[in-house]
């Protein structure tokens, strides 16, 4: 049997993931000449090993989640309220190394987000109570005379 029929699927995954000149341009060069790789290979009668099929399918697995309307949503949601939970520190009036630490922990946070899609629980639960300690600590310096 000839790999086009027997990778029919992930051929046809490959070719829409590397035809997607914007999602590409957010890759890494090396990671697209992979795929580009995988495909020619798929394509052609190369010999095809079982890790090469799990990494072609992670990458078009990964891809389709990432363009999923849904979840490109539920992405930006996350992340315009992250940028919130950013702008309140900048409010807090917290010394400058405290706000640079918890700045540049908000925006790996962002980073993950438009890397992976989401955050993981620990991290959901960490942002939400930095956000009640912000708001506590916005009021309390508002009321400061």
């Amino acid at each position: 049997m000839r790999n086009k029929d027997k990778f029919r699927k992930e051929i046809l995954g490959l070719r829409k993931l590397l035809s997607d000149t914007h999602y590409c341009g957010g890759l890494e060069g090396s990671y697209v000449g992979f795929l580009n790789d995988m495909h020619m290979a798929l394509v052609g009668d190369r010999r095809i090993t079982r890790k090469m099929i799990q990494s072609v399918q992670n990458a078009v697995r990964h891809y389709n989640f990432k363009r999923d309307p849904k979840n490109v949503e539920k992405r930006r949601n996350i992340v315009m309220k992250l940028k919130s939970l950013r702008s309140m520190v900048r409010d807090c009036h917290y010394t400058l190394d405290y706000r640079s630490d918890r700045e540049l922990l908000i925006q790996s946070f962002i980073d993950q987000v438009s890397r992976k899609g989401t955050l993981t629980k620990k991290q959901f639960i960490y942002a939400n109570n930095l956000h009640k300690q912000f708001k506590k600590r916005i009021a309390k310096v508002k009321n400061k005379p």
